[in-house]
């Protein structure tokens, strides 16, 4: 307590790594395939996710999507 959080504008620091809590869940459920949640409404080779991020020149910016082929 009374110590102040560092900051990135504090470092550069020393990575560290701690061992992953595996009693640590969260509020995580899985979804079952029936679920209308993740049921696909696409057909074929047609985008379900489109992301868009503006990149680090202002001229550009990085599209990615995400297609699923599988259940064809």
């Amino acid at each position: 307590a009374g110590v102040p959080i560092p900051t990135t504008l504090d470092g550069p620091f020393k990575p560290v790594t701690v061992p992953l809590d595996k009693s640590f869940r969260g509020n995580a459920v899985d979804l079952p395939d029936t679920d209308p949640l993740v049921q696909r409404y696409v057909e074929g080779f047609q985008p379900e996710q489109i992301s868009l991020s503006l990149s680090a020149s202002h001229s550009s910016v990085w599209i990615s999507w995400i297609t699923d082929v599988s259940g064809v």
